[in-house]
Parts: C-alpha cells; structure tokens; sequence
C-alpha cells in the first residue's frame, strides 16, 4: 500500500508538467439520448454529468499539485476538448455552466467524414434522405494530429499528455 501512495504523490507532484485533453465529438444517439455524451449523468444520486466530472477531477488534481509542490509551480493545468460539428456548441455552452472558462479550456471542432455501415467499408446513408452519405467525426485518431496542428502542444510546453474520452 505505500508505494501506492508514494505513486500516487509522485503523480500529483508531476502532474504540474501535464496537460488533459477530452475526446468528446459524439452525441448520444446510439444510447438513446438526445444531446451530447459528456452531458449524460455519471451517476444518479447528484446528477453530476461525465465533463462535470471530468473538470472537478482536473481542478482537485492541480489543487493537489499546488499544495504539493507548496506553489513553486503554480500552473494551471491545461484542458482542451475536441469536439465535433454536433458538439461544439453544445460542449462550450456546457463549459461554461460549470464556471470553467478561461485560456486553459479550448474547444477544437473537427470535421465530419463518410460513415461505413460494415467492415465490408459500405458507406452508410443517411435515415432521413436514402440520397445522402451519413458522416461522423474522424475519430479518436485524430487527437494527436489536431493538438499538433493547432499549435496548443507547443504552447503548453508539457511532458505528459492524459487522454480520456466521452462514454461510449
């Protein structure tokens, strides 16, 4: 058990070299929800919906890091969400009802592509028009490639980069 808790103190020390990215491009259709996954309650008893979660854990974690480093790397941990055309708006609204908007939270929308229905790759119509292709968000792929571009690794000069994504 102690050298969990030493990992665990050695994580909480480090972690003010990391930043946090959420993999939130999907809407709940398939769960039968209408709206986007990180919105869905993580569990029942407060309400508390998957990004809520996702922010308080970031904030505790650089809080721990504070205390822990006695604020000699005071440095707000940064969080960025990629989100997809169906989501962004939706996400960023949701970001902000938790009070948790400043440079530190960025939003990247990325593009939709053509659907395959099977591993035979036929491509999937739409439900609603037989005539049109069904597009979705690249993928959990493209995470790397999209904070690359953007420029945001290079702007939070980190050594660790922790990856979650919404519920599946």
């Amino acid at each position: 058990m102690l050298a969990i808790l030493e990992f665990e103190q050695a994580g909480i020390e480090e972690a003010q070299h990391a930043a946090f990215v959420l993999i939130a491009g999907g809407l709940g259709e398939r769960l039968g929800y209408n709206g986007i996954k990180v919105a869905l309650p993580l569990e029942t008893s407060t309400g508390t919906c998957f990004l809520q979660h996702y922010i308080e854990s970031i904030l505790a974690l650089q809080d721990a890091s504070y205390r822990k480093t006695e604020g000699n790397h005071k440095r707000d941990l940064p969080f960025a969400i990629m989100t997809s055309d169906d989501t962004c708006t939706h996400v960023v609204t949701l970001g902000v009802k938790f009070l948790f908007w400043d440079e530190a939270f960025t939003s990247d929308p990325h593009k939709a592509v053509a659907c395959l229905e099977d591993n035979d790759a036929r491509l999937a119509l739409d439900p609603k028009n037989k005539y049109r292709i069904q597009t979705k968000p690249h993928g959990h792929g493209d995470v790397h490639s999209l904070l690359y571009s953007s420029g945001l690794l290079k702007k939070w000069y980190v050594h660790h980069l922790a990856a979650a994504q919404n519920t599946r």
